[in-house]
């Protein structure tokens, strides 16, 4: 097709929803050995909606049913004596006791957990979710057994 022109094609698929934008490349901006060998490809790109409900957005989730159980402790050298001293953060450790992910084979999310039997009591329920960006996000819930 000459520089310029336009497929009568184009002008069929406006009318169907599809979005078309005719792009001219030229061939001196690609090295002429990749050229002949036939490495320079070009792939049609999907406009599938792939984020149809809000479970698509999740790639990972897990759940520490006991979150305050273990403390985040640092060990640190004392400057004046010398000595490694425990220091509490003041933060805990999320302990993964439960986790459902996707992988490019198996694409479905457990949306619910694994039954848990705990004591009677107050307790903490941490729930970490990893988007399909890679944003990590941490959820403490206060639950009563």
């Amino acid at each position: 097709m000459p520089k310029g022109s336009v497929s009568l094609t184009a002008f069929r698929g406006k009318s169907k929803g599809i979005d078309l934008a005719m792009k001219y490349i030229p061939r001196e901006v690609f090295d002429k050995r990749a050229i002949e060998k036939n490495q320079v490809v070009f792939h049609d790109v999907s406009r599938e909606v792939l984020t149809k409900k809000w479970t698509d957005w999740i790639d990972y989730w897990s759940v520490d049913f006991d979150f305050e159980s273990k403390r985040e402790i640092l060990r640190i050298k004392n400057p004046e004596s010398g000595e490694i001293e425990e220091v509490w953060t003041g933060d805990y450790v999320f302990e993964n006791e439960w986790q459902s992910f996707r992988t490019k084979k198996d694409r479905s999310l457990e949306l619910k957990s694994a039954f848990v039997e705990r004591v009677p009591g107050r307790c903490k329920v941490a729930v970490k979710v990893v988007d399909i960006f890679g944003n990590d996000t941490m959820k403490i819930i206060e639950v009563t057994v």
